[in-house]
């Protein structure tokens, strides 16, 4: 495993950046069997764009909260509601591991509360949403040195699916990246143009570096958005891209960087390794919200305590948690995702992220701000990481502040 370092910016100092490594045999007599699977439906071409829907407590739907559309265009980022209609009868605290007709059977005549969360990603009028690197994918090595910039993961999904499930719904994803990653990006999303616009038409191109949390943007006819010297997006209209046409992506993005007007955004731009790591507690926050779905959906076995709201705890309907474990939902959402397995005597601490077929060992300590992609093990303590995906910390010791690559 290669172990990078970098100073700049406070906090920065002893970040240790762990590297590429991939792992070829995994724990578990299936092991081989269930990366395959999970390794195949990672690479799918388009991303679920899961909308938000309103929840009972425990799971059931309420058929009043429908999500509201508004015409394409008219509609901002990141829009949520939250309605709430009298006192849930467990309050704030959830203790043990109800299924969603436990709350049904809870206190007999208590007022139940119910929580609508609508997130809605319109679809816009351009044709194409451009992906693009600017030149800074080089200060995050060596994590980018076999991906491109958006596919690091922060919170539950990498960048790459935030972005196309806030700007690309109705349009063409185009991706671009380093000449020698070309192949490998064709291979992962078959469905998306790479390196390459087909055809001239209305563009959005967005920078892949944008760690997106629903922030509002009022996307005008043409113009430049920038975040001080830094170009976060460009919408142009095809006759405007038409005059650039059969020059590479970067240059396009520049020459209508000179053209156009430019108004500033609110957007953050991740400079350097560290801030991908430092935003992952509240990225899973917006991956949560994101997501739509809560309560306990999986296998859950007794003596299980939920600290905190349980709202704020999504445990996948193929998912296990073994008796004597402890969810934390006070200070964030702990969401453990299909296929995922949680032993006895975990805990698990929020905002953190469980993810598909990952296993969270016997003891293991999950703290704060911690991601686990797909397939990996997790032991000891962590806390405000990244493990991006098959990947394993399988014994006893410390991880923090850190990436750990696949």
């Amino acid at each position: 495993m290669e172990e990078g370092q970098r100073g700049g910016g406070e906090g920065a100092q002893g970040l240790r950046l762990q590297g590429e490594e991939v792992h070829r045999s995994l724990h578990g007599g299936d092991g081989r069997g269930r990366r395959d699977r999970l390794h195949s439906r990672h690479r799918r071409a388009v991303p679920a764009h899961e909308e938000a829907h309103p929840q009972r407590l425990g799971g059931a739907r309420d058929k009043a909260g429908r999500r509201e559309e508004r015409e394409p265009g008219g509609a901002r980022l990141g829009d949520q509601q939250r309605r709430f209609e009298g006192e849930g009868a467990g309050g704030a605290h959830g203790r043990g591991a109800r299924d969603s007709r436990g709350d049904a059977e809870e206190g007999a005549g208590a007022q139940k509360r119910i929580i609508t969360r609508a997130f809605r990603t319109p679809r816009w009028g351009w044709v194409k949403l451009c992906l693009f690197e600017d030149g800074k994918e080089v200060d995050f090595f060596p994590l980018t040195m076999t991906r491109a910039v958006y596919e690091l993961r922060c919170g539950r999904t990498t960048l790459l699916e935030k972005l196309v499930d806030a700007f690309g719904r109705g349009a063409q994803v185009c991706l671009h990246a380093r000449d020698y990653l070309t192949d490998v990006l064709r291979e992962r999303y078959p469905n998306y143009l790479v390196n390459s616009l087909s055809e001239w038409d209305d563009v959005l191109f967005v920078n892949g570096r944008w760690l997106y949390k629903g922030e509002q943007i009022d996307l005008k006819d043409e113009y430049v958005g920038v975040s001080g010297d830094q170009v976060v997006l460009v919408r142009a209209k095809k006759e405007t891209v038409k005059k650039y046409w059969g020059l590479p992506i970067p240059e396009i993005v520049r020459k209508l960087s000179e053209e156009l007007g430019r108004e500033t955004v609110k957007a953050n731009l991740a400079q350097w390794p560290w801030d991908v790591v430092f935003a992952n507690p509240e990225m899973i926050k917006y991956d949560f919200e994101r997501l739509g779905k809560r309560g306990i959906h999986g296998k859950v076995h007794g003596h299980v305590e939920i600290v905190g709201d349980k709202d704020m705890v999504y445990v996948a309907p193929t998912a296990k948690v073994y008796p004597y474990v402890v969810i934390d939902a006070e200070e964030g959402p702990v969401i453990i995702d299909e296929g995922a397995i949680v032993y006895s005597f975990a805990f698990i601490q929020g905002p953190s992220s469980i993810g598909e077929g990952t296993y969270v060992m016997m003891g293991a300590k999950v703290r704060e701000g911690f991601t686990a992609g797909p397939v990996c093990r997790v032991g000891g303590e962590v806390e405000e990481s990244i493990i991006h995906g098959y990947s394993n910390k399988y014994h006893d010791g410390f991880l923090g502040h850190a990436y750990v690559g696949e």
